[in-house]
């Protein structure tokens, strides 16, 4: 399979729709943690520590610890299963992700463990999708985006460079996915309840479809 299948932005602007959905799904539907923001677990795991509250503890921690293992699973993915079956590697990380949300919908689970297994999820994509075009961004999390947004239009305008403003924005639009991915996320569960999840099957099969159809166009 071609190597640039999925390095296009398109792909990019959705896989943050991903990341902001979950991000809200799993706050508002799965105890108050966060899928991908493992920044804002370590400050409840920090306060419940400190309120001897080691329920919350475990809460907290379980994410982290599963965003820590889809990291190392990623890299064992990329670098010792890959070469052996020689399937694209972004292609096999959506499969993965879709077999997960689609096993969430099918099997009812505790938060700890759904939770648990959403920041696996999230850990595999933005270790996975790390760049487009060869500009990194994240796609569960805003934080790294917002400072490259920042940086890129700073020298796009102050030093009058085009190539940083155009990078800039591109920065803005993945937050600006990520933000209308958490709006979606808000809508459809107030619509549809836990299984308001299947927007992220439905997204995950549109990126599928679309770089195909860019696949074929290359050839």
């Amino acid at each position: 399979m071609n190597e640039k299948y999925f390095d296009n932005y398109l792909t990019s602007y959705l896989l943050a729709t991903i990341g902001g959905f979950l991000d809200i799904y799993t706050y508002l539907l799965k105890g108050h943690v966060f899928a991908n923001a493992q920044t804002g677990n370590l400050v409840l795991l920090a306060n419940s520590l400190t309120e001897f509250d080691y329920n919350s503890t475990i809460t907290y921690l379980s994410p982290v610890i599963a965003f820590g293992a889809g990291i190392f699973l990623s890299n064992m993915i990329r670098h010792q299963l890959i070469p052996l079956i020689k399937i694209n590697f972004h292609f096999m990380v959506i499969l993965i992700e879709l077999a997960v949300f689609v096993s969430l919908l099918a099997i009812r689970l505790d938060d700890l463990i759904f939770n648990s297994i959403i920041g696996f999820t999230c850990a595999l994509q933005v270790s996975s999708f790390a760049s487009t075009k060869n500009l990194p961004y994240a796609s569960t999390m805003c934080t790294g985006n917002l400072r490259l947004m920042a940086n890129n239009l700073y020298y796009g305008f102050v030093k009058k460079n085009p190539e940083y403003i155009h990078n800039g924005l591109f920065y803005l639009k993945i937050i600006i996915s990520f933000v209308i991915g958490a709006m979606v996320a808000v809508i459809l569960i107030d619509w549809l309840g836990p299984i308001a999840l299947t927007y992220c099957i439905f997204i995950l099969v549109a990126i599928i479809a679309i770089n195909f159809l860019m696949l074929k166009r290359l050839e």
